[in-house]
């Protein structure tokens, strides 16, 4: 399947145009299509139980998570709306898709809380975010710029479809 013919069968059928189970998802070969299959096996492991979810996919799920709130809102964004300890899992999971300079912004963001990470418990972070300094602040919003150009510099979602294709045995789909 190429490009042209994902989008022809995407109205009518959604991610399903591009399979239903790992191996259908991950047999396209089409490099425009690395987007949507990360999209497709994201949405997918979305829809499970959090708890059931296996490494590979709690690590597919975290970047996938964190490039979606990083591209929307910033790093503020991220850390205001994510679960306590996402963070820990995405870095992982960029170092393991071979995104390591994705994985040092990351940390740099880390520096901006007192305490090197963002703290725990509901709305915690978003008060601690309301009390930074002008320079933290500045530190956040460089840091969720670089991550969004080396995102799209680097192809992170083809870097996580080959993270994929290397791990498809670590992922369950519903």
């Amino acid at each position: 399947m190429n490009l042209e013919e994902y989008n022809e069968g995407y109205g009518q059928h959604g991610y399903a145009v591009l399979g239903k189970t790992v191996d259908e998802i991950l047999s396209h070969e089409d490099p425009e299509l690395s987007d949507h299959i990360y999209d497709a096996i994201c949405q997918r492991i979305l829809d499970k139980d959090f708890e059931s979810l296996t490494e590979t996919e709690h690590q597919l799920r975290a970047v996938y998570l964190l490039s979606s709130l990083v591209g929307n809102g910033g790093f503020s964004m991220y850390f205001s709306n994510s679960d306590d300890d996402a963070w820990v899992t995405a870095l992982a999971g960029l170092k393991e898709m071979g995104a390591d300079d994705m994985a040092a912004v990351l940390e740099r963001t880390l520096a901006v809380f007192p305490r090197g990470m963002p703290p725990k418990g509901p709305g915690e972070c978003e008060l601690e975010l309301g009390q930074l300094e002008t320079e933290s602040l500045v530190i956040l919003d460089e840091c969720s710029q670089r991550f969004c150009e080396l995102e799209r510099d680097l192809g992170i979602n083809k870097l996580a479809v080959a993270y994929a294709r290397k791990r498809k045995a670590d992922i369950i789909l519903p």
